[in-house]
């Protein structure tokens, strides 16, 4: 059995699929739920692999103003939402994002070096690590209570 959890609802598939929503949901918020994560639900339907990823959009300690654009270039979506995260004591803006889990990861890289990141914060299943931008000796371990999860 595998279980996926988005915003508190409990999705698992064993062999189909089924959800546990909050209590108190009413139908239209389990309709809303579906229509918004669908693509999310589909890739879990078709045992595709999902990788949930933490982008600040500060560079240095400030946001460029073309920067949130150009992190939505650079890698390909299925979902994406801002949160406000933190990265070394400074609050930024962060696109938390779910791409495809198959990704090769030469792409986040070359994001890290696109977006002028140090690294990016990477999520499969329950496993997380980061993404260094390759000129850099800066080197970052993950840590879970800063991820933000979907």
């Amino acid at each position: 059995m595998q279980t996926l959890n988005i915003n508190g609802v409990l999705i698992t598939r064993d062999p189909f699929i089924s959800y546990r929503f909050p209590e108190g949901w009413t139908e239209q918020d389990q309709e809303d739920f579906r229509k918004k994560y669908q693509i999310l639900i589909l890739y879990f339907q078709t045992r595709r692999s999902l990788m949930t990823v933490n982008i600040g959009l500060n560079v240095g300690s400030k946001e460029p103003s073309d920067q949130l654009e150009k992190t939505l270039k650079a890698l390909p979506f299925l979902y994406h939402e801002l949160h406000e995260g933190e990265f070394e004591g400074i609050k930024e803006r962060t696109v938390v994002g779910i791409i495809d889990g198959n990704i090769d990861i030469k792409l986040l890289t070359e994001a890290c070096k696109t977006l002028n990141q140090v690294c990016i914060a990477v999520k499969v299943a329950t496993v997380g690590f980061m993404i260094h931008h390759p000129d850099t000796d800066e080197s970052y371990s993950f840590e879970e209570k800063y991820f933000i999860n979907l």
